[in-house]
């Protein structure tokens, strides 16, 4: 089964969604749903789901940055957009995103449902090419590529990393490269980013004179609230609460 999640900031119409059509009987299970584009980024890092269907139009982070982000971080990752008649011509630009498709509101049954087969079938085919492609992979020396990885990582996390552009830089394929890192570290590659910046962050409440939100920017975080999050989850403490009890004399 493919992992769906479905992003929307009217509950009812997660809702409805999500008993809309059959889904285990298209190959999709829904694996969670998010209110907004940042709380649909975070559950993705944690369920990888296989599809994003998305409303365009959400607080905090718009279908379109989503989407934007989702393909940053995963190449293959299926997004759909969902427009309401006014936002057609916006939704035009989700093509750019790199998304699969755009859907009317209210979405229609069999459209969707077709939509779906086109992208199940586009699934089983990239997952039937990394298999194929991982298998030789799999013979070389994962120890040194691995070393040579974090290294990597611990030097530019500053950056916007992903798993599709280190991927491209080391010449791996993204989903081997992010089993390597698991392997390594024991997290995935998001955690191991996650932490890194933490680390830094830490160094510079307790050194720096910066605002949090030059802190942010300085580690790599787009939004101050996904920086406070991360932080709270790594530390147990706010970096306010951090910088204080911390703060050199």
């Amino acid at each position: 089964m493919y992992r769906v999640i479905i992003a929307d900031d009217e509950p009812d119409i997660c809702a409805g969604m999500k008993t809309l059509i059959d889904w285990e009987a298209l190959g999709f299970e829904v694996a969670g749903t998010a209110e907004n584009g940042l709380q649909a980024m975070e559950l993705e890092e944690e369920l990888k789901a296989d599809l994003v269907i998305t409303d365009i139009r959400m607080p905090l982070m718009d279908g379109l940055e989503l989407a934007r982000r989702l393909k940053s971080s995963s190449a293959d990752i299926q997004v759909v957009i969902l427009s309401g008649y006014r936002d057609f011509a916006y939704a035009k630009r989700a093509i750019s995103c790199g998304v699969s498709n755009y859907l009317l509101k209210p979405v229609d049954t069999e459209e969707l449902a077709g939509e779906l087969r086109k992208i199940k079938l586009t699934l089983d085919q990239l997952h039937t090419s990394m298999k194929e492609y991982t298998l030789p992979e799999e013979d070389g020396s994962p120890e040194s590529a691995a070393s040579e990885i974090l290294a990597y990582i611990d030097a530019h996390y500053r950056e916007n990393l992903s798993l599709r552009e280190l991927g491209e830089r080391f010449y791996l394929n993204p989903a081997y490269l992010g089993r390597l890192i698991k392997k390594e570290r024991g997290i995935s590659f998001h955690e191991y980013l996650n932490y890194v910046r933490i680390q830094q962050a830490k160094l510079l409440l307790r050194n720096s004179a910066l605002s949090i939100h030059e802190i942010t920017e300085r580690i790599g975080y787009n939004f101050e609230d996904h920086f406070y999050r991360n932080f709270k989850k790594y530390v147990s403490l706010s970096p306010n609460d951090y910088r204080k009890l911390h703060r050199k004399k």
